[in-house]
């Protein structure tokens, strides 16, 4: 009896063990490089980009299934056996496919390798869907999914042929949940063959940084090669956020939100006007109260937390708030507009989607912030007692590192700190500083940069002087008029780019440099 026992027990042991492998890996890829095409062009980089991204994927973990000028039979076996491979694992899944791709009715599909398509009506048939590959990825049960396509090329077919099929792809409709959508172009444009893989395999690599932050990297580098013809698009449908290489070597999904303490939410009129409200090196800890009791114990806010814009926001020491670390972005701002129907006018010159979302009302980032508290809410990522709102005047003082303001209305606190500048007191502002109006000679761009071009303060916080105006939450004065902090690209004067100049403006102004920044904090 013993002995059964102990063969039983040995049977356990070597199942369990076998299965390890399994348990543990929680990442899984699976790349479609078709460039030998027999019946259409030929396209020399997508075998060769693919295997660099394979190199990158191992190096970070992953387990790699690279299929090369394959057959519409062998890109669905591939598919079916990748589907299989991550509902054994139920780990992080990230596709990719490099080759011929063609819209037809609004529908996107991969061109196979050996594929004899003269016309769009044989597309159906003889090309792989891109839902497939969705339908595929919800099936598995994937804990998030990443789908990358560098297929965004003029149309193959031939010239000939009676064809509705359009240039690039369109937005893809079906979705896998907890899923990120990357396009080599935007939606409905051409992207040019060997430029976007590479980087973005090298830019995976680098460790501790979220996918959205590496796309982001990836867009600025694609544009900027490209001489602006190009620019990656991305659809976002996170939950949480995904890091491919962890610091330490392993990959994680981020919890939504760090637990924040349960203090009073910052409130001014608890500071009194005698004290300085920062000090310049050493935050205080929490505000005393009106009696003049002692400072509760210092607060921790906790880890970075990104949403499901991909906004990625970040503590600061002595506020219950979390600052986004950059403007509300185009891509941001479109998405509010797209699903609310919200009138915006656009800025009137070139901007690309990492851009700062200008010609927004006070009113508009508002409802903005609402919005996007009861998005992330029926998503089930931002917990309730949570909202996004504008960040009150001292807060937004405390975020750019400014200390020994005064209590009262922002217009008293106006310029109260001469030679109060983003990278100290002197002028004129050096090279790479910032963004503003061309004769200062600090930077390239006429008009708006994209958000992150510069160097970021002391607490990852980026443009918070420079490039647009930002929207406070509190009035100017008792006129009613509302407050805007920071320069902007149109300025050159000392004063306009002084951190401490507050401007009044009405709330329904909208100006091609007026734009803002959301804080995440308790109601």
């Amino acid at each position: 009896m013993k002995k059964a026992s102990q063969n039983i027990l040995s049977i356990l042991i070597a199942v369990y063990l076998s299965t390890l492998g399994s348990v543990f890996a929680t990442k899984e890829a699976l790349l479609i490089a078709n460039g030998d095409y027999a019946h259409f062009g030929k396209l020399p980089n997508p075998i060769s980009d693919a295997r660099l991204l394979s190199s990158s994927l191992k190096q970070i973990g992953f387990q790699v299934s690279l299929i090369e000028n394959a057959s519409r039979e062998g890109m669905l076996e591939a598919l079916d056996a990748f589907e299989q491979r991550l509902k054994a694992s139920r780990g992080v899944a990230f596709f990719h496919y490099g080759g011929h791709g063609v819209q037809v009715n609004g529908h996107n599909y991969l061109v196979p390798a050996d594929a004899d398509i003269p016309d769009e009506k044989r597309v159906v048939t003889r090309a792989v869907e891109l839902e497939e590959v969705m339908t595929a990825l919800d099936a598995s049960g994937a804990s998030a999914s990443i789908v990358v396509l560098d297929a965004c090329r003029d149309n193959p077919l031939p010239a000939t042929s009676t064809r509705s099929a359009t240039r690039g792809l369109s937005v893809v409709q079906a979705k896998p949940k907890n899923s990120i959508i990357i396009y080599a172009a935007e939606a409905g444009s051409k992207a040019n063959d060997g430029l976007f893989t590479p980087i973005l395999a090298k830019a995976i690599t680098a460790p501790g940084r979220p996918i959205t932050e590496v796309v982001m990297d990836v867009r600025r580098q694609v544009n900027e090669q490209s001489n602006g013809s190009q620019t990656p698009g991305e659809y976002n449908q996170l939950f949480e956020q995904i890091v491919l290489a962890e610091a330490g070597g392993n990959s994680a999904v981020q919890s939504p939100l760090p637990p924040m303490p349960q203090t009073a939410s910052y409130q001014p009129s608890q500071i009194t006007s005698s004290e300085p409200l920062f000090a310049r090196n050493e935050y205080s800890s929490t505000p005393r109260n009106n009696a003049g009791s002692k400072p509760q114990a210092k607060r921790t806010i906790g880890a970075s937390f990104s949403n499901s814009l991909g906004q990625k926001y970040v503590p600061i020491p002595g506020l219950d708030a979390y600052f986004c670390i950059w403007d509300t972005r185009v891509s941001d701002y479109e998405k509010f507009v797209k699903e609310t129907n919200a009138a915006w006018k656009p800025a009137g010159f070139p901007q690309g989607k990492d851009h700062p979302a200008v010609r927004v009302t006070y009113n508009d980032a508002v409802d903005f912030c609402k919005w996007l508290t009861s998005t992330e809410q029926a998503l089930g990522s931002l917990p309730l007692g949570y909202e996004y709102r504008l960040p009150k005047d001292l807060e937004w003082s405390a975020a750019a590192g400014i200390s020994g303001e005064n209590e009262g209305q922002p217009s008293w606190r106006s310029g109260a700190i001469a030679s109060c500048y983003a990278w100290g007191s002197s002028w004129p502002p050096p090279p790479n500083s910032g963004n503003y109006d061309p004769r200062l000679k600090t930077d390239k761009f006429p008009n708006t940069s994209p958000v992150g071009s510069f160097a970021p303060n002391k607490y990852g916080l980026y443009d918070m002087n420079g490039n647009v105006y930002q929207w406070i939450e509190e009035d100017y004065n008792e006129s009613g008029q509302g407050c805007l902090r920071g320069g902007s690209w149109p300025d050159e004067q000392e004063e306009s780019i002084n951190l401490t100049n507050r401007w009044p403006a009405n709330r329904d102004d909208k100006f091609k440099c007026y734009g803002f920044r959301c804080v995440l904090a308790p109601k």
